[in-house]
């Protein structure tokens, strides 16, 4: 089931996490706080700053969202998946 980008505001943690083999979550990493929501190219985007020391912003997108609760996202990504792909870039000045 998607996630609807308007239960994503301003100021939510965002938790990476990792699934072991038996499909088990960890308690997850924190990445920051959303600091919007932003739509490029009809995907939405979570723009996060904060929390990973090498990484200020990042740019998720929203169907890297496992689940939201209160004010928590959840990712479906591990800090591992997360250091392999160059989520620092921010979509709407370049095309991944």
């Amino acid at each position: 089931m998607a996630v609807d980008p308007s239960s994503i505001l301003p100021g939510y943690a965002v938790y990476a996490h990792h699934v072991d083999a038996s499909n088990h979550l960890d308690l997850g990493q924190y990445l920051g706080a959303v600091q919007e929501v932003l739509e490029v190219g009809h995907v939405h985007y979570l723009h996060v700053r904060g929390g990973l020391e090498h990484a200020n912003e990042l740019f998720i997108p929203l169907g890297a969202v496992r689940q939201v609760v209160g004010k928590h996202v959840h990712l479906t990504l591990s800090l591992e998946q997360l250091a392999g792909e160059a989520w620092h870039l921010d979509p709407r000045t370049t095309s991944r």
